[in-house]
């Protein structure tokens, strides 16, 4: 899933569904909303995804687009944000070229745990951090992923933090 992501946001291959103008998203029937900057693109459903918001490009150099992505899947039983985390690592490993597992921590969005992971890629020409969270509601398991060239982790890391961090369980 993240690789597909990548590259797709990479590439700017996919059709875009609005939100509120507000940046406020919220999804009931996936038991969450989340907050964006009002200058990003929002997309919905993409490749499996909920929504992803792109950051908007700094210009016709600028080739790829640092994104907040939000997936969920059902929970059919309770799992803790670390179960989550530590139940997708395995894939990550065969599925993301380069991975190169580092940080690892919790967090507390909006009143609910949270896990995360921070890794490096690559993807294509790109050389890109991404900050993986892994959130437990009480129906879904939630997967927010902050992605970013490494070379802009640091000026991109305050957004990824704000949007992350308006992120609510609603269900």
């Amino acid at each position: 899933m993240v690789f597909c992501l990548l590259l797709a946001v990479a590439a700017g291959a996919c059709s875009s569904s609005p939100p509120g103008a507000d940046g406020n998203y919220r999804n009931p029937d996936r038991g969450f909303a989340v907050s964006f900057p009002m200058l990003w693109e929002l997309r919905e459903n993409l490749l499996g995804l909920d929504v992803a918001g792109l950051m908007p490009a700094d210009g016709p150099e600028d080739l790829f687009r640092e994104n907040v992505t939000v997936a969920s899947s059902p929970m059919p039983s309770p799992l803790s944000a670390e179960a989550i985390l530590d139940g997708n690592i395995p894939a990550m490993i065969k599925a993301i070229p380069n991975f190169q597992p580092g940080e690892r921590g919790r967090a507390d969005l909006s009143g609910t745990p949270a896990a995360w992971l921070r890794y490096t890629q690559t993807q294509d020409e790109f050389k890109l951090t991404v900050v993986l969270y892994a959130v437990a509601g009480k129906k879904h398991a939630y997967l927010i992923h902050c992605t970013s060239e490494t070379a802009a982790w640091e000026s991109f890391r305050q957004r990824c933090e704000e949007v992350v961090n308006s992120f609510k369980v609603i269900e």
